[in-house]
């Protein structure tokens, strides 16, 4: 059971778990199909990765863009005041 749900948040299909299981079941003749369910789902799941961390990559150099620009406009305004005051 522990197994379906990890496969099942990994994004596997509940087709795939259910042929995986029928497969399972029906002992070792089926090896080598299990197999290759599960290295097309380990392939599947890297690519997902892949893309959640390009995504990732995406977001934190829109967040340390906004970062620099916070600092160069408290930076600024840090100036104006100095410039204010004398």
């Amino acid at each position: 059971m522990n197994y379906a749900k990890c496969m099942r948040n990994a994004g596997l299909s509940i087709e795939s778990l259910i042929e995986y299981t029928s497969l399972f079941k029906a002992g070792k003749a089926t090896i080598l199909a299990r197999k290759q369910i599960l290295i097309e789902q380990r392939e599947q799941i890297v690519t997902q990765i892949q893309k959640m961390q390009n995504a990732l990559n995406r977001l934190n150099e829109k967040i340390d863009g906004y970062e620099d620009k916070m600092l160069k406009y408290e930076e600024e305004k840090l100036k104006g005041n100095k410039e204010e005051k004398q």
